[in-house]
């Protein structure tokens, strides 16, 4: 279906495009959370790519160690010869292919390099990514093949999950500014809460900070009315009930991608039903818990996991108290895992940091990104070790200490305003 929301992003897509296309090679970083929209945005600049008969190449990083390096670029030369007819321009890469094929041994078995291979006779020089020379000639290779490809023709080159990438982030800084005038334009989308502040995703987009080829976008959740297209776009209809899609945003705050697979898993359920006028709405006054689907579950465990059993126990105790709490780690908790806290809250939830020295304790501020993270959280059998304890208070707000394990904290709760 037609992509909703996005439009300044796209539009600045456009703009980066045009620009490529008058000669000058251009760099764009697409960031965001799981789900919120970065694949469906390279999709819809292939697809205007392809409508102009422009070559788009596609890329993913997978960079785990090294027999994965630079595997997003080994991709995309696959395509390239994948995609070449007889009615391709020919063009001769006989002195790259040797080194291309010692590189990526799988580009053997393209038929084009395959004959260079056997019409030169020359053979390949094993690189190592490590030494310096050699890591110079790997990315001047990488550059030189992308400008082979493209022939002086507009190229598009899309690659995800750079946040995956390594030593392919200095390749591709090397390869952006080695290519500078050729009609090259070179998407590339990052997830954001898969990184720390140490990635060097960070140092890549800094050393390209001030130079006009380059744009960063980083993508946010759906106001409440494209949310409520997209809801609409995804049961195919007008009409509808106006609840549903306030409670579907409620519980996935603006994520499209949770926002679909949700309402594709109610309306699978019944949850979700057609009154006899054609208009859609809840069959029941909420949205159940149960209704949560395995594949958003899945993305919101698959972050889960990476944290530490102390800090899955902080969230879910964090989840059951509420969407936003102040809360403050004592000292014998965060002597031992306030550096992995700092960076995991600051990482995955909108939270802000201070410092209360008088009382010796680090204080924030958090508010659960997603109902359905609190959802997946809560769901795991916490145990013995697991408390609450609400305490008397004659405020609003509502001091609650936790215990896990050997660790305690105290929480703050305070209560979500409505308007």
């Amino acid at each position: 279906g037609r992509m909703v929301g996005r439009s300044h992003e796209f539009g600045e897509l456009q703009r980066r495009l045009n620009a490529a296309l008058a000669g000058e090679c251009q760099l764009v970083l697409i960031g965001g959370e799981p789900g919120i929209g970065k694949t469906r945005l390279l999709e819809e600049l292939d697809r205007l790519a392809t409508i102009r008969k422009l070559t788009v190449l596609h890329g993913r990083f997978l960079e785990a160690g090294q027999s994965f390096a630079f595997d997003g670029f080994c991709e995309a030369i696959q395509e390239y010869f994948q995609r070449r007819t007889l009615s391709s321009p020919a063009i001769d890469f006989s002195d790259l292919a040797a080194d291309l094929v010692a590189l990526f041994p799988i580009l053997g078995e393209t038929a084009p390099l395959r004959s260079a291979l056997l019409e030169s006779g020359e053979q390949a020089r094993h690189a190592d990514p490590q030494r310096g020379d050699d890591r110079t000639r790997i990315f001047d290779l990488l550059a030189r093949t992308l400008m082979r490809m493209s022939a002086g023709r507009p190229l598009v080159l899309l690659l995800e999950d750079l946040n995956a990438a390594n030593r392919s982030l200095d390749a591709l800084q090397y390869v952006v500014r080695r290519i500078g005038a050729t009609p090259v334009m070179i998407v590339g989308s990052w997830i954001t809460t898969e990184v720390d502040r140490a990635h060097p995703i960070h140092t890549f987009m800094e050393s390209f900070h001030g130079d006009r080829r380059f744009l960063s976008l980083n993508l946010g959740p759906l106001g409440e009315e494209e949310h409520h297209t997209l809801v609409e776009s995804s049961l195919g209809a007008s009409k509808l009930d106006s609840g549903i899609a306030a409670k579907v945003f409620r519980v996935t705050e603006g994520n499209p991608y949770f926002a679909k697979e949700l309402v594709r898993s109610l309306v699978d359920s019944g949850d979700i039903v057609k009154n006899q006028s054609g208009e859609w709405r809840l069959a029941g006054a909420a949205i159940p818990a149960e209704a949560l689907p395995a594949t958003i579950q899945q993305a919101v465990q698959k972050r889960l996991h990476r944290l530490s059993d102390a800090l899955r126990e902080l969230l879910a105790t964090a989840s059951v108290l509420g969407r936003s709490s102040i809360f403050a780690i004592s000292k014998p908790w965060r002597g031992t895992t306030s550096s992995s806290t700092t960076r995991w809250i600051s990482s995955s939830s909108s939270a802000s940091s201070r410092r209360r020295a008088n009382e010796g304790v680090t204080g924030f501020r958090f508010r659960a990104r997603y109902c359905v993270t609190r959802s997946t959280a809560t769901s795991r059998d916490a145990g013995e070790n697991h408390f609450t304890e609400k305490s008397r208070n004659t405020s609003s707000e509502g001091m609650h200490r936790v215990s896990t394990g050997s660790s305690r904290c105290s929480f703050i709760t305070t209560p979500r305003r409505t308007t």
